[in-house]
């Protein structure tokens, strides 16, 4: 016969301590959760402590000494009575001394109802956490091994633990003599598990505390009243909180002074306000507010809104008419889309279509007078003029970033934006911007700009967008957009150059494409041209690009399908007016190029821009 498995790692019980306590002690020593433990031991989950030490079977504690090779009788005294509290099960009060001095260890006594006093070290035991004010005992967490002993474990929300320290609660004493004392010592020689029964114990036990109340004198009474003097403090605070009785009844007659015939006919039937509002306003429960506004005689409304009185003619010159969207009829209705939905139903309005805004209608009949491409952005698309607007107000700022940021949106929504008109129109509306080069419009982007610049243009807008058209930006902030467009180097770009430095393996590059900067160059031709590796003219091209000295852009299809070659796409590259200024174009032809006959770039400085020297400094 195989003997049963046990725990590589074992605690012993101390002398009188609890079931609950050990288990947790066992359980954080191996580093498991308490109920991963119970399970293995073939006991089972209990959901509460008290339910450990008061509801335990003996034959599971005889299993529980068996696997960890226990003497038998054990954990006898770990446990109460079965059944002693019958339903009810007890309370838990703790000693902090004991606590700090035992490690975070648990006393079986200390679940007894008659244990209130701690004869060691002369002092009241609390019942609460003085953290969450909760009883500390009344629920197992699970993960005991992640807490230090002697924490409170109870979850004050579902994600957070109370871990507070008892063995750091306040201090109750007493006198050496009290009766308190002396009571507590009679008390605990009465046995915790008896043959005579619940009912015997009980007996004595209520006979001893009887003693105790006669013993009373009222000396005694005023030394307990000063063990702790902010346990009044504590209980007015509690008495008042809000899920007591008091609480209550103080709101509820709070309620009854507040919400009188008079109050509630001025703001209910004349000011037309709901219940909720009243109630937030006067800072009560909305239910007590509509239950105190029937008692004085006040006749609530069923959907709890005042009926709204419209104009059906004013109605129907809105919608139909000046193309108003059912979001600006509610706002200025003060009401809800879905009741101005029902008015022109009631006033035999057809709705416009759900996909498509109130604006769109708006340009279903235009005339001539509008050009093509606002006629393609607009007509039968849903925001079509507010993307023409943002396209008006984007193209002013150097960046889609800075633009972004302006109008309060996302850089990749702005943008997403633009693609949509783009492909509405059927053409590139401006060229994206580049470090040093702020994005500027096509052709056709600037003759849509200057149709949408037209008056009859602009009300059109006007009247599409209403409230939410958006401003063009103030001249002070397109300064400072300007200024700031390539973040905090931005400032080294608009100081004079007093000396160019160009490394000299770099040299032949920067010449090419200086000397044809009235073309645009590509990769390959700099190669059959020079004799550059590939991988030597990207990597500089990329550093002329990142010192502002050259702009990049691709190759778009028509340009590809026109060379009539196949392979990649190319890029082609352009140099800035920084680049061409006349002391650089100076600078490069008086530099000695470097040796180009390796394929391997070996020069140690990559990094060509500017020197800055003042009147003191000399190079």
């Amino acid at each position: 016969m195989t003997e049963p498995r046990t725990l590589a790692i074992r605690v012993l019980p101390r002398p009188g301590e609890s079931l609950d306590s050990w288990l947790e002690a066992l359980a954080r020593r191996n580093w498991v959760p308490l109920q991963s433990l119970t399970e293995a031991l073939g006991i089972g989950p209990r959901n509460n402590p008290a339910r450990l030490v008061n509801r335990t079977p003996p034959e599971d504690l005889r299993l529980i000494e068996t696997q960890l090779r226990l003497s038998e009788g054990a954990l006898d005294n770990s446990i109460t009575e079965p059944g002693m509290f019958l339903k009810r099960l007890p309370y838990f009060r703790y000693c902090p001394r004991c606590l700090q001095e035992d490690q975070g260890r648990w006393l079986t006594r200390w679940w007894l109802p008659w244990t209130f006093a701690c004869t060691r070290h002369q002092t009241l035991m609390h019942d609460i956490c003085p953290g969450c004010r909760s009883a500390s005992r009344s629920r197992f967490l699970g993960a005991v091994h992640l807490h230090s002993p002697g924490q409170c474990m109870l979850t004050t929300t579902p994600r957070r633990t109370c871990k507070q320290d008892l063995a750091a609660a306040p201090l109750l004493p007493l006198g050496t003599h009290h009766p308190l004392l002396a009571a507590q010592r009679i008390l605990d020689t009465i046995p915790i598990r008896d043959t005579a029964g619940a009912t015997e114990i009980f007996s004595v036990v209520d006979e001893h505390l009887a003693a105790l109340l006669d013993a009373m004198t009222e000396k005694d009474l005023e030394e307990i009243e000063n063990v702790s003097p902010g346990n009044w403090e504590k209980a007015l605070t509690a008495i008042t909180a809000h899920n007591t009785t008091f609480h209550g009844w103080r709101v509820k007659a709070r309620t009854e002074k507040l919400i009188t015939y008079e109050f509630m006919d001025q703001e209910y039937n004349k000011a037309g306000k709901t219940i909720a509002e009243i109630a937030e306003r006067c800072q009560l429960p909305k239910v007590l507010v509509a239950r105190q506004a029937k008692s004085v005689g006040i006749k609530t409304r069923t959907g709890g809104k005042f009926p709204i009185e419209v104009d059906y003619d004013w109605l129907r010159s809105e919608y139909c008419e000046r193309f108003q969207g059912i979001a600006h009829i509610a706002q200025t209705l003060k009401c809800d889309q879905k009741t101005v939905r029902a008015f022109l139903r009631k006033a035999g309005v057809d709705l416009r279509p759900a996909c498509l805004s109130g604006q769109s209608d708006a340009t279903m009949n235009l005339g001539g007078s509008v050009s093509r491409d606002i006629k393609k952005a607009v007509e039968n698309t849903q925001y079509g003029w507010l993307r023409l607007r943002r396209f008006q107000v984007h193209i002013k700022f150097p960046t889609l970033s800075a633009a972004a940021h302006h109008l309060h949106l996302m850089p990749s929504a702005l943008a997403a934006q633009f693609n949509r008109l783009e492909d509405d129109i059927g053409g590139a509306l401006f060229v994206r911007s580049v470090r040093h080069a702020p994005q500027r419009p096509t052709e056709r982007g600037a003759a849509l700009l200057a149709d949408l610049e037209r008056s009859e243009v602009q009300e059109l807008i006007q009247r599409a967008l209403g409230s939410t058209l958006d401003p063009l930006p103030p001249a002070q902030t397109l300064k400072e957009s300007r200024r700031t467009v390539d973040g905090e180097r931005s400032a080294l770009t608009e100081l004079p150059a007093q000396h160019v430095h160009i490394p000299p393996s770099m040299l032949p590059v920067v010449r090419y494409v200086l000397s044809r900067r009235a073309h645009e160059a590509y990769a390959s031709k700099i190669h059959n041209d020079t004799g550059i590796p590939f991988t030597t003219i990207y990597k500089q091209l990329r550093l002329l690009q990142r010192a502002g000295w050259v702009t990049s852009r691709p190759e778009t299809p028509a340009e590809r399908s026109a060379r009539r070659q196949g392979g990649r796409g190319r890029t082609y590259y352009t140099p800035t007016q920084a680049a061409c200024a006349s002391h650089v174009i100076a600078h490069i032809a008086n530099e000695t190029p470097g040796k180009m006959t390796s394929t391997r770039d070996d020069s140690t400085d990559m990094n060509p821009g500017f020197s800055y020297e003042t009147n003191d400094q000399v190079r």
